[in-house]
């Protein structure tokens, strides 16, 4: 296991795929980390898809701090979205957008797996 998967592995708690039962709302920076294992062959074309929803999530939503994408070094079909918003009612914007709702749609049938785990930054 890479270290980001150790790291992704040992963060809060896993959640479902259901974003309403992501708790409280309050003003602490709220930080998504999403693991995806991409059918075989897909790759590229889940790539170059979101690569085309992070600038679009950055052009469009101020409450999105960060917005990356990350290939471990091991695991050819996994990749990692790490999403920094500035709190939780961003982030529940950023998931009612017509694009966010387009996106999910043109990538699922490239996705084999989808763990989502809801952070709340903790640096200071």
């Amino acid at each position: 296991m890479t270290i980001l998967a150790t790291v992704v592995h040992n963060v809060v708690s896993t959640l479902t795929n259901h974003h309403e039962n992501w708790g409280n709302h309050d003003m602490t920076t709220t930080v998504l980390i999403v693991e995806l294992e991409i059918a075989p062959g897909r790759k590229g074309d889940f790539l170059a898809l979101a690569r085309e929803h992070r600038i679009n999530v950055l052009n469009n939503e101020p409450g999105c701090q960060r917005f990356d994408l990350l290939s471990p070094q091991e695991g050819d079909d996994t990749v990692f979205l790490y999403e920094v918003y500035a709190d939780q009612d961003a982030l529940e914007t950023h998931f009612n957008t017509r694009y966010v709702k387009e996106y999910l749609e043109d990538t699922n049938p490239m996705i084999a797996n989808r763990k989502r785990i809801l952070c709340t930054l903790v640096n200071d």
